[in-house]
């Protein structure tokens, strides 16, 4: 028995070390990437996570834009250039019906909004060298790349300022978050197994340092300013008064050394 498990054992491994050195499918075509070949790399984690829940009617896709894409140019079978882009925008707005203080009608009502839009952009070049002849392949490389990013939120009020509605502490109108900018070098390893002809599953991890600077925030209010005499005594008019003000160290700075999981635990890369 033990003898027939043994050999059922080396019967798999042989099978698996001659489907792993299989360097071309059925049909000729090539397992490997060959130089001139492009190439996109994504996370693999959502495609996982749907197949998994394809039996669950209630399953939710992911966002796509919280993926960050990897294109890849092939110099050569063992040399690519790379270059890696998150372009991420949004814009929401948050609507609150409020009484009209204006209106004799006490059903009266009006729009107060709060906008809010943020940008992140992430850009990454760099070169990567690769290890193997079989499906599994390691890779190595270096790349430089530069972040940025802002966020503001605005207010709209349905109710203006005036007599009536005469608020002396103020409220918000705009606050903008001082935009960000950084740059960095990374080293990055990681490995790969072809699953099917120029369709690979793999993994990277990565090492580097970001220097970045952020500009500070700024908080934009508005306030009823009630007019007064010469005497100083308070009158029945009065006008809006805007105030800026800025918050944060001014030119913050940021220096940052780790290692990282860039992008994804798994990610699926497509060569044409």
């Amino acid at each position: 028995m033990k003898k027939n498990l043994l050999l059922i054992a080396v019967a798999i491994a042989t099978s698996f070390s001659a489907f792993s050195q299989d360097l071309t499918s059925k049909k000729g075509e090539k397992i490997l990437p060959e130089a001139k070949d492009w190439a996109i790399g994504i996370d693999a984690r959502p495609f996982f996570t749907i197949l998994g829940n394809a039996a669950n009617a209630s399953a939710k896709f992911v966002n796509p834009t919280d993926q960050t894409i990897t294109g890849k140019y092939f110099l050569n079978e063992k040399t690519a250039a790379r270059v890696k882009l998150r372009i991420g925008m949004s814009n929401t707005t948050d609507l609150t019906l409020v009484p009209d203080i204006h209106s004799s009608d006490v059903n009266a009502k009006l729009e107060d909004k709060e906008k809010n839009s943020t940008m992140n952009v992430n850009f990454g070049i760099g070169i990567e060298k690769r290890k193997g002849n079989t499906r599994l392949q390691g890779f190595y490389g270096g790349e430089l790349f530069v972040a940025m990013s802002s966020e503001k939120t605005t207010y709209e009020y349905g109710n203006a300022l005036d007599t009536l509605n005469s608020l002396v502490a103020g409220r918000d109108l705009e606050d903008k978050k001082g935009g960000s900018f950084g740059l960095g070098l990374r080293g990055f390893i990681g490995a790969e197994y072809f699953i099917l002809p120029k369709m690979s599953v793999g993994v990277e991890y990565g090492w580097g340092l970001m220097m970045g600077s952020k500009k500070n925030d700024e908080l934009k209010s508005e306030a009823w300013v009630w007019d007064v005499d010469a005497n100083g005594l308070q009158q029945r008019t009065g006008s809006i008064k805007e105030t800026t003000t800025e918050t944060g160290n001014k030119n913050s700075k940021q220096f940052k050394l780790d290692t990282d999981i860039m992008n994804a635990a798994l990610v699926l890369t497509l060569h044409f």
